[in-house]
């Protein structure tokens, strides 16, 4: 479980600037 938490913030934060470059 600890060991996926790191990809998904990554994840989480990387469609954050995805979107903010979009928008």
């Amino acid at each position: 479980g600890e060991t996926i938490q790191p990809i998904l913030k990554d994840l989480c934060e990387w469609g954050t600037n995805y979107q903010n470059a979009i928008l």
